[in-house]
């Protein structure tokens, strides 16, 4: 693990800062949690210093190109649509903990705080791990 990771940086306006290597464009190819390994949403994730923003896709979402609105979808489509998310707000970090403060959810909010501990891969920067 990076030094620089285990600080939360503030600059003066008083927002934490992420450490740089998790910053960027990126995609999750995997999630672990209580040791069972997940991959069935494809995640694209967009990181800056201070902010977050966060889509999920279903991987066995069908194929909706043939649609130009939502009147061109049958029911069992629109219950597919239904089951994304994407969410952005601001992001702190403290030693491995994330917590992304969701300021505006796709989906209704569950009341969880989404944490999770973030590993920098040795080798791979900046590839993250999730557990």
């Amino acid at each position: 693990m990076a030094a620089e990771s285990a600080e939360v940086a503030t600059p003066s306006h008083g927002e934490p800062i992420v450490p740089g290597w998790l910053s960027g464009v990126w995609q999750r190819e995997w999630i672990e949690e209580r040791g069972l390994r997940s991959s069935t949403l494809d995640v694209h994730y967009l990181q800056t210093p201070s902010f977050f923003g966060d889509v999920r896709i279903p991987r066995d979402r069908p194929h909706l190109s043939h649609a130009s609105s939502f009147a061109d979808l049958s029911d069992q489509e629109l219950h597919a649509l239904a089951q994304q998310r994407g969410f952005a707000g601001r992001t702190t970090l403290l030693g491995t903990t994330a917590t992304w403060h969701h300021q505006i959810d796709f989906q209704p909010p569950d009341g969880a705080e989404d944490t999770g501990r973030l590993d920098l891969l040795p080798g791979l920067t900046p590839a993250r791990k999730w557990t």
